[in-house]
């Protein structure tokens, strides 16, 4: 890669969240990182990268790495964090691997 670019495979939650808030994405975001802490301990190579959300659109979008589909649901699921559909892609940043 040029620069300080990377593309790594991730996987991307996609949530619709009615009455979305301000105060529910914080709530949602400290379960995520907690279930997120719980798996690692547990020995699962599952990363939250981060989030983006739309609060007009009522949508949430989280940025997973982890070694399957199904461990970023088991992730989810641990912080009843409700979604639509998960889905692999590929997360492009500025960080060195």
């Amino acid at each position: 890669m040029e620069g300080n670019v990377d593309v790594r495979p991730a996987f991307l939650v996609e949530r619709y969240l009615p009455g979305l808030t301000q105060d529910a994405l914080v709530a949602l975001a400290a379960s995520l990182w907690n279930a997120t802490g719980q798996i690692r301990r547990s020995g699962s190579l599952v990363s939250w990268l981060g989030s983006a959300a739309l609060l007009e659109e009522e949508t949430m979008f989280c940025v997973f790495r982890a070694p399957s589909r199904e461990a970023v649901q088991a992730l989810n699921e641990l912080a009843l964090a409700p979604y639509e559909r998960i889905s692999e892609v590929f997360f492009v940043d500025d960080e060195p691997r």
